[in-house]
């Protein structure tokens, strides 16, 4: 005579789906921090690609540099921000250049670039358009913008054109707003011109606000 077969009994389920839960305890949020731990880090190589397209660009010929730092605003209009040194930013603003202190430091906007690869915009306020641009008028600096779109630094996906972002993998915030870090800002420091940053903003009905700095010395949120 065979026997039955036997299958699990109730209790032996209940400790399979605990030591489960268990294992899912352990694995996802470690599994979650190696995600983010990893698009942080591609995060600040793409800045770093594009802090190095910049900076060879405005070696390029003085044409370009003169084109990188004459630009024309909108109503004479600038956007500007200061910065704590540790990266993060503490107030921003259109035509208002506040004066460096000993807590914070000054920057000026100079182009910003899509780093979510949007491709309409114009029909839909809510959506960026993907294009290397000054923050009020993209014809502005055309000269600079031109040769920085046909750098070698810039991966063959990134070259050419106005519709190709350098994309920004991580595009979380640690100050409670809710828009998403989509956009890359390109700025300089008022008190000395020469030194260049890469920061991650936010963008949306056209309004770019700096977040963090990515590049060089990224904020401890990239760390």
């Amino acid at each position: 005579m065979t026997g039955k077969k036997k299958g699990f009994t109730l209790i032996e389920l209940i400790v399979v789906v605990a030591i489960i839960g268990v294992l899912s305890a352990i694995l996802v949020p470690a599994i979650m921090g190696y995600i983010d731990k990893s698009k942080k880090k591609s995060t600040v190589a793409n800045a770093k690609t594009l802090y190095t397209a910049i900076m060879n660009t405005l070696l390029t010929s003085d044409t370009i540099y003169e084109s990188f730092y004459t630009k024309k605003f909108k109503k004479n209009q600038e956007w500007w921000f200061k910065a704590s040194y540790d990266g993060v930013c503490k107030e921003w603003a259109v035509g208002k250049n506040t004066k460096d202190t000993d807590e914070y430091y000054v920057l000026s906007m100079m182009c910003r670039v899509d780093g979510t690869a949007h491709k309409t915009g114009g029909a839909n306020p809510d959506v960026i358009i993907n294009t290397w641009e000054d923050c009020d008028d993209k014809h502005s600096h055309q000269v600079f913008i031109d040769f920085l779109n046909s750098s070698s630094d810039l991966g063959p996906s990134q070259r050419g054109g106005d519709s190709f972002p350098v994309k920004m993998p991580y595009q979380k915030r640690q100050d409670g707003k809710d828009l998403p870090l989509v956009r890359w800002l390109v700025c300089r420091r008022v008190s000395n011109p020469e030194v260049i940053e890469i920061w991650a903003g936010d963008g949306t009905k056209a309004k770019n606000g700096p977040v963090y700095r990515v590049f060089p010395d990224p904020a401890s949120n990239y760390s």
